[in-house]
């Protein structure tokens, strides 16, 4: 005999049957696979290790304060979530440098290390960050804030911005503008050299696009919303270099 579906069953998060393991990787010796998994019950995600060979699973990070603190996420992790249909919350993504094993861990829009498998997590740097990734010898990390590049080390200290004088808002410097992320499946804005010595990086120019509101329906405050310079079909797209 079936059962009714309740209404409330419409809109839970995860979807039944949808809280599957994601954001799958190797250790350099393909001994161990990393995940982020969440339970049926609750989205936030917590960042596991399989042993490929025993079927063991250790539990590697948790996110502080339970990872639902996401008021402090920088407007270009808010947009980038949005653009991957992200709903999780808790540890959403993650880096390793394989050279060393550490794991670099954006959360709510700080930046953590995972120095070894059961160490407590290190803040790396406490401020609304974007798109962090490891120089390749890990002696350094790089992420966009505030629509310029900067790096910190990796063992910690001062982080530093290596792009600046930005001459106006509607310009962004290593962030991955809205056609490559939405269109072109191109998420980075900034590359590393080799010898992690030099960062390549895009410019994006949008002051010539309009601005878009979106307002945020269900809100107490009638003029709650949000503007975003959107490239409509047919309209001119953000200049990049």
């Amino acid at each position: 005999m079936s059962r009714p579906l309740p209404i409330e069953a419409l809109a839970v998060f995860p979807a039944p049957g949808m809280a599957l393991p994601n954001h799958l990787t190797f250790s350099a010796d393909d001994g161990q696979v990393r995940y982020l998994a969440s339970t049926p019950d609750d989205p936030t995600q917590y960042l596991f290790a399989l042993d490929v060979a025993s079927g063991t699973v250790t539990p590697l990070a948790t996110a502080p304060d339970g990872g639902t603190q996401e008021a402090t996420l920088s407007p270009e992790e808010e947009l980038r979530r949005q653009r991957e249909r992200m709903l999780n919350v808790g540890i959403t993504n993650y880096s390793v440098h394989e050279g060393s094993g550490r794991i670099l861990l954006p959360i709510a829009g700080d930046l953590y290390v995972l120095d070894a498998p059961g160490a407590p997590l290190r803040r790396l740097v406490a401020a609304p960050t974007g798109d962090a990734t490891w120089s390749p010898d890990g002696h350094s990390v790089a992420f966009t804030r505030a629509g310029e590049v900067w790096v910190v080390p990796s063992e910690g200290g001062e982080p530093r911005p290596v792009t600046s004088g930005r001459r106006a808002e509607g310009i962004a410097r290593g962030s991955a503008e809205y056609i490559a992320q939405e269109e072109l499946g191109r998420r980075e804005g900034y590359w590393w050299s080799p010898d992690s010595q030099s960062i390549a990086f895009t410019e994006v120019d949008e002051r010539h696009i309009p601005l878009y509101r979106i307002a945020h329906q269900g809100s107490d405050d009638p003029a709650a919303g949000e503007a975003h310079r959107y490239p409509f079909a047919g309209a001119a797209n953000a200049r990049v270099r």
